[in-house]
């Protein structure tokens, strides 16, 4: 469908793609969105997760963890990564009964592999950059659906750090209900967003906080050959530690940045969790 055509349309039905820091799966829904603007209407029509087998994990894991990736590497994730996409996206419209032609775009955030927020000097010019594979060019061809997506990369192309839709929708849901409100959102990296009472956009306020999932999933992965802490299971049966939380404070170089920020596993990796594991 013309991009053109579809911004016309009074409704339009969206399947949103979500693969995160953590590299757990593919998160998926089909939203009905009415009008525009602070007026706009959500509808869920269907959600889903598809998780990845242990293989595709250590795939997805071996690249984002690897800052000296080859290039090979890297292109044949990129398109590998939008056919096990597309597998997951027909498996769940077909459990929900729906079909590609029902669908009117798909939004498609991308795996992060590589986020670089802060400006480095490449032959004599600063750039900042960021990179996110599972080409929507392969994934628009393999499911027959429109897809949208480089939404963090035009952010940054626009001076953002690369983290633009949260933002945006919390200030369109939240502003309605006219209170100072911070939401936090925890993923594999944690974020904020602050929306002023008077839903002023000009004085929504958004950043990354600081580690999520990212380092709890690798403590387990560590100290308990787990995945991940299904349920929060085991934390719930320890204490916090003031210790070690006072020396994440001190430590942590990112937590002490001004404001805009972003991170991802390029700060907290594994050379982060095996130091803080040591201490």
């Amino acid at each position: 469908m013309p991009l053109k055509n579809l911004l016309n349309k009074k409704s339009r039905r969206i399947l949103g793609l979500m693969s995160g820091t953590s590299c757990d799966g593919l998160d998926m829904a089909v939203v009905d969105i009415r009008g525009s603007g602070r007026n706009i209407r959500f509808e869920i029509v269907a959600t889903g997760h598809k998780a990845y087998t242990e293989r595709q994990k250590s795939v997805l894991l071996q690249l984002v963890s690897n800052q000296k990736a080859p290039l090979h590497l890297v292109g044949k994730v990129n398109f590998w990564l939008a056919r096990i996409w597309a597998e997951a996206v027909a498996s769940f419209l077909k459990k929900n009964r729906l079909s590609a032609g029902e669908i009117d775009a798909i939004g498609s955030h991308g795996q992060t592999v590589y986020h670089q927020p802060q400006p480095e000097t490449v032959a004599g010019k600063k750039v900042r950059s960021t990179l996110q594979i599972g080409d929507p060019s392969v994934l628009a061809q393999l499911t027959g659906i429109t897809v949208v997506g480089d939404f963090r990369t035009a952010d940054m192309a626009h001076g953002g750090q690369g983290a633009p839709l949260v933002p945006y929708f919390d200030w369109l849901y939240y502003s309605r209900f006219k209170k100072n409100t911070l939401a936090l959102n925890i993923g594999g990296i944690s974020n904020i967003t602050f929306i002023p009472a008077n839903g002023e956009f000009g004085k929504v306020t958004a950043f990354d906080c600081g580690p999520g999932n990212i380092l709890l999933d690798q403590a387990m992965q560590r100290m308990y050959e787990m995945s991940f802490d299904r349920n929060g299971n085991i934390a719930a049966r320890g204490q916090r530690s003031e210790r070690l939380l006072n020396y994440l404070i001190k430590n942590d170089t990112f937590i002490h940045q001004s404001p805009p920020r972003s991170t991802g596993r390029e700060h907290y990796g594994s050379t982060f969790i095996i130091k803080t594991l040591k201490r």
